[in-house]
C-alpha cells in the first residue's frame, strides 16, 4: 500500500458516522467502516500487517470473534520487542478502537517506525459490548476489572491466555473518558510506566492538552498485572470525548508513534527495557 492510499483509509477513519452493528447511515445507501473491517483491509495491503484472531466464543445465539493483529517491523540484529495495544476493553469507548486505527494506517505507510518491534493489535477487545453501546459484556463483565480472577467470561480467558503467553515487554490501553476536557495518562507500578508516560504526552499536546495521572486506576487488571506475567511498563491513555473525534484520534496516534520512538532505544541501552525482559528478548515471534 502506498502512502496515498493509507491516508485515504485515515481520512474514512477519521470522519466516518459510527454504528456498532455497521447499519446503514445517512440515506441507507453507504454503511460505516468499523474498526475491524479498517484493520483487515490494511492487512490485506501490507506485508508487515497480519491479522491473527484470538478464537471465537457464542453467546447470545450468535458467534463472536475477538480479533488480533500482528505488525512485524523491520528487523535488527537483535530478538524483537513485544508491545501490545488494547483498545475497546469497554464497550462504549469506540474511540481508543478507532485511534488505534489511524495509528496502524500510518504505520502501515511508514514502516520503520516499528524497527526491531513487534506490536500485537487488538482493537476490540469487547465485541458484544460494543453490538450494545455498553461498557461490560452482554453478559455484564466488565473486562478490565475481571482480568485475572477466576471469572469464566470467554473474552476475559482468550485475553489473559494470549497475554501469558506472549510475555510482553509492555503495553498500552486505549480509552474515552466524559469527566475531564483533557487527555489523560495513567501509569501502572513501577520507574518504566511513569517515566514512560510522562514522556509520552508532550507528544500529545500538539492536538490537546494532556495530563498525567498520579494514581491510575487501581481496580483494572490491565494496569495492574500479576507478578507472574513479568514486570512489563502498562500504561493506560484515555481521550476525551468532548473534543473532536479527529483530534482525538490524531492524539492517540501521536501517543503511540512517540511510545515506539522510545522502545527503538531499548535497543541502544535505555532504561525503558525492564531488566528481566533484556534477558528473555530472544524468544522467537510466533505467528
Amino acid at each position: 500500500m502506498n502512502r496515498a492510499q493509507s491516508l485515504s483509509v485515515a481520512a474514512r477513519v477519521a470522519t466516518m458516522p459510527w454504528s456498532p452493528a455497521n447499519d446503514a447511515v445517512g440515506d441507507g445507501s453507504e454503511a460505516p467502516v468499523a474498526p475491524r473491517t479498517v484493520f483487515d483491509e490494511l492487512a490485506e495491503n501490507s506485508p508487515h500487517l497480519w491479522r491473527r484472531p484470538l478464537g471465537t466464543f457464542g453467546r447470545d445465539g450468535r458467534t463472536w470473534e475477538l480479533p488480533a493483529y500482528l505488525f512485524l517491523g523491520p528487523k535488527r540484529d537483535a530478538a524483537p520487542l513485544r508491545l501490545a495495544v488494547f483498545a475497546g476493553i469497554a464497550g462504549d469507548e469506540i474511540e481508543g478502537s478507532l485511534g488505534l486505527a489511524r495509528f496502524v494506517t500510518r504505520l502501515v505507510s511508514e514502516p520503520v517506525l516499528a524497527t526491531g518491534l513487534t506490536l500485537y493489535l487488538y482493537p476490540n477487545c469487547n465485541p458484544t459490548g460494543l453490538d450494545r453501546q455498553q461498557r461490560e459484556t452482554s453478559g455484564g463483565v466488565d473486562l478490565a476489572r475481571q482480568l485475572w480472577t477466576d471469572s469464566r467470561t470467554a473474552e476475559t480467558a482468550l485475553l489473559t491466555r494470549e497475554i501469558r503467553r506472549r510475555q510482553f515487554h509492555g503495553w498500552v490501553t486505549l480509552h474515552s473518558h466524559r469527566l475531564r476536557d483533557s487527555f489523560q495518562g495513567f501509569a501502572g507500578p513501577g520507574e518504566t510506566s511513569q517515566s514512560l508516560v510522562g514522556d509520552l504526552l508532550p507528544a500529545v499536546c500538539g492536538y490537546l492538552p494532556a495530563v498525567v495521572s498520579a494514581s491510575g486506576n487501581t481496580r483494572c487488571g490491565f494496569l495492574r498485572p500479576p507478578i507472574s506475567v513479568g514486570s512489563p511498563f502498562t500504561l493506560r491513555l484515555s481521550t476525551p470525548r468532548t473534543r473532536p473525534l479527529q483530534l482525538q484520534l490524531e492524539a492517540v496516534s501521536a501517543a503511540l508513534t512517540q511510545l515506539l520512538g522510545l522502545c527503538r532505544a531499548a535497543h541502544t541501552g535505555s532504561s525503558y527495557l525492564p531488566p528481566d525482559h533484556a534477558r528473555n528478548t530472544t524468544e522467537m515471534v510466533h505467528l
